[in-house]
């Protein structure tokens, strides 16, 4: 019995995000975020996260493998879960302003200001945001004329000949069944790129570090790059350009 690939909200948890890098005393900012409320903690507490796991190996005891480990599974896991949300096709049961600001205060917390800046005027200037989320999804991901912009299945790049469900496809699901897991949705390409990264999420959840290295050096990053090259070409939405600009931080950081 296989469990389940689903992305879907929940399945990151801002508030519970326990920074193990570094005592609570030593974090900027929490104060200030802590006086806003927990909508404005739980922001604090992931950008300040991600702030720090780029540093965590200087911080850490060279001894201390448990320790090692702790630091990045249950965090690094949430950050998988929170990115594969930003490719999962876009509505408002979870693009919410909590969500976004999110988006933005991670953005922020990577030198990226004008990113940051030209999502929010985006935010503050179409009352429709959600909306025009999806008619860029479909577009780039979808369905576009004359064709597909990016589409987000790693058996496009990786087979030669531009189709889907082909042998990387098998050999993904296969990767997801070794460790226990399956596709809810059987007409849906194992290699979608936000099954992908929900599947990053749960073996770093269950502190499966060596297949999730393996997963991001033999599945995941040999056809990321083009993948994220063809977005980004493409000049759209600053919300998936800057979507996969994260994607690619954190999974070859992690290689």
């Amino acid at each position: 019995m296989y469990r389940l690939l689903v992305s879907v909200p929940g399945t990151y948890n801002l508030f519970q995000l326990t920074l193990l890098i570094f005592p609570e005393s030593d974090l900027p900012g929490r104060e200030r975020y802590e006086a806003q409320g927990e909508h404005q903690l739980s922001v604090w507490y992931l950008t300040t996260y991600l702030i720090c796991c780029s540093i965590a190996p200087m911080k850490m005891n060279s001894n201390s493998e448990a320790n090692h480990d702790d630091i990045r599974t249950q965090p690094l896991a949430d950050v998988y879960a929170f990115l594969a949300l930003t490719m999962r096709y876009p509505d408002a049961s979870f693009v919410t302003e909590d969500f976004l600001d999110v988006f933005e205060n991670l953005l922020v917390s990577f030198n990226m200001a004008a990113e940051q800046k030209e999502i929010r005027a985006c935010r503050q200037q179409d009352s429709n945001f959600v909306d025009t989320l999806q008619i860029e999804y479909t577009r780039l991901f979808i369905n576009a004329v004359p064709h597909i912009v990016a589409p987000p299945y790693g058996s496009f790049y990786l087979d030669g000949d531009y189709t889907l469900q082909g042998k990387s496809t098998r050999k993904t699901r296969d990767f997801y069944r070794q460790y226990g897991y399956d596709i809810s949705d059987a007409s849906e390409p194992a290699d979608h790129i936000r099954l992908e990264l929900e599947f990053l999420a749960a073996l770093t959840r269950e502190g499966e570090l060596e297949a999730e290295e393996q997963f991001l050096k033999t599945i995941f990053r040999p056809w990321f790059s083009r993948f994220q090259k063809r977005v980004l070409d493409e000049k759209g939405h600053p919300y998936y350009m800057v979507s996969t600009k994260l994607i690619d931080f954190f999974t070859k950081e992690e290689q």
